[in-house]
């Protein structure tokens, strides 16, 4: 048998931590690439939202028509509880 020598103990762990480094640092690269691609893509369905939402504005014809039809009801109930306190005095 021969001897053993400390510099054959330092290569084989050297090579197992390398190897397993190596491993883990694949690993991360892919999530990054994975997450890269994801993030894209989220970034496009972002991008058509806005352009959708975009479109779907109100004008201000159509908030001053509301605004208008708002007031008128409002109006309304105003002289009904003006009516309905003039009752009860």
């Amino acid at each position: 048998m021969q001897d053993f020598d400390p510099q054959w103990l330092f290569n084989g762990m050297f090579a197992v931590i390398g190897t397993l480094g190596g491993w883990l640092l694949s690993n991360v690269r892919d999530s990054i690439r994975k997450i890269e691609i994801d993030e894209q893509a989220l970034a496009a369905k972002l991008q058509h939202m806005e352009v959708v939402m975009v479109g779907t504005y109100a004008t201000r014809e159509e908030v001053s028509r509301m605004f208008d039809n708002v007031s008128v009801k409002l109006d309304r109930i105003e002289a009904k509880l003006d009516a309905k306190a003039d009752k009860s005095r």
